[in-house]
């Protein structure tokens, strides 16, 4: 009887040990962490990158890797716009404002729409359809862990963006 008792209470940590952390408890509205990996594409590209995104102490930054986990790009959301640094620590510099415009729009929808995304919520904090639309985006959640969506599918005039998120935790 003791040796069940036992093993039963072992089983239960071993149990609890391996819950998954990303599973419940996700808040989009503290500070946060999400990590992945993103494929974009148009008619004149294709690429594959790892990131990383965070927002911590009001510090909103994006990392880019490469797939061998070279950094790339840290892009930092700024009050008065969008600062992008290569590896090199180059300034990035557009060809044009109306670009800078765009890059920056779709950025920050993006942003603003990821971490309720990976909480399972849309805008109202209600649980996500299947599919959705909003600022010219065509938007598809798959593969659920729950209630959270592994895989997010952005399409905008043929621009495409496939969000595949493989870590997010609160940053308590």
């Amino acid at each position: 009887m003791m040796l069940r008792s036992g093993l039963f209470i072992i089983s239960c940590f071993l149990l609890v040990g391996c819950v998954n952390k990303n599973f419940g408890g996700f808040d989009p509205n503290l500070e946060w962490s999400i990590r992945g990996k993103i494929s974009v594409s148009s008619s004149e590209f294709a690429r594959v990158y790892n990131f990383s995104v965070f927002n911590k102490n009001e510090a909103n930054e994006i990392v880019v890797s490469s797939l061998f986990g070279i950094e790339l790009y840290r892009v930092a959301l700024l009050p008065s716009g969008i600062s992008v640094e290569d590896s090199l620590f180059n300034s990035y510099k557009s060809q044009s404002k109306e670009l800078n415009d765009t890059f920056e729009n779709n950025l920050r929808f993006i942003w603003r729409w990821l971490p309720r995304w990976v909480a399972g919520q849309d805008q109202f904090g209600e649980p996500l359809e299947m599919f959705s639309e909003a600022d010219g985006w065509s938007i598809e959640f798959s593969d659920f862990n729950g209630i959270s969506p592994r895989v997010i599918a952005l399409d905008k005039r043929g621009l495409r963006a496939k969000i595949r998120i493989s870590h997010f935790e609160n940053l308590i």
